[in-house]
């Protein structure tokens, strides 16, 4: 199998301890790493990605702008355009933000970075994501249950009126993406969840297992 890591970085800290979990990865499996880096944060730092290099980084300095998506989205379409092919792809990022420094924020912020990267990082996680996405040809993203969000709708009141708005867009964006590539609503045997047209699903965090293939036919339709 090949497989891809896309990793986005802005904060030296957190950017120093993916780099040991990454070096000890190498040792258990073989992977591409891509990295984005924001010009100008603590993470642009010549010693770390000099270091990052070490273990076949390939290194691109981006904007501060769209904070982690949309230099994710510029390396996947970057790939495809150079007609890369992998099997599957892991989103990775930082998850830090100066808005939960206080300690008991900033840990709750830890846990979850920890919860989303455990599926690339722990050893009987990453296998058991593996074999589901090998036999079940159905998935498209596998992440984190724990981070599965739901909206909007019946939980408008648990949202300021900007954020439910926002959560509006999802049902846009997926009705759109369901019409262009043909998706069809799915029924998860395991859980007997319903994934239906009025709810946008995803993985919070941004942090997941995605198959090649809709990368792919994601970057080429739209």
């Amino acid at each position: 199998k090949y497989y891809k890591i896309l990793l986005h970085l802005y904060y030296i800290d957190v950017s120093t301890d993916f780099l040991k979990k990454l070096t000890l990865l190498k040792k258990e499996m073989s992977f591409d790493l891509y990295v984005t880096i924001v010009g100008g944060s603590s993470a642009d730092n010549t010693i770390l990605k000099k270091d990052y290099k070490k273990i076949g980084a390939n290194i691109k300095l981006v904007p501060n702008a769209g904070k982690d998506i949309l230099p994710k989205l510029t390396v996947l379409q970057d790939l495809v355009k150079q007609k890369k092919s992998y099997d599957y792809v892991f989103l990775l990022h930082d998850k830090k933000s100066p808005e939960y420094d206080r300690a008991m924020r900033s840990e709750w912020m830890d846990t979850w970075r920890q919860d989303l990267s455990s599926l690339l990082f722990d050893k009987a996680l990453r296998e058991q994501c593996f074999f589901a996405l090998r036999y079940y040809s159905q998935i498209g993203i596998l992440g984190h249950l724990k981070h599965l969000k739901y909206g909007p709708g019946w939980h408008r009141k648990l949202y300021g009126h900007r954020r439910y708005l926002n959560e509006c867009k999802l049902l846009d964006y997926q009705n759109q993406i369901k019409k262009y590539l043909n998706i069809v609503n799915v029924k998860n045997g395991a859980n007997d969840l319903i994934f239906k047209e009025e709810q946008a699903w995803f993985v919070g965090g941004t942090m997941f297992w995605m198959r090649w293939e809709v990368i792919k036919l994601f970057m080429t339709t739209f």
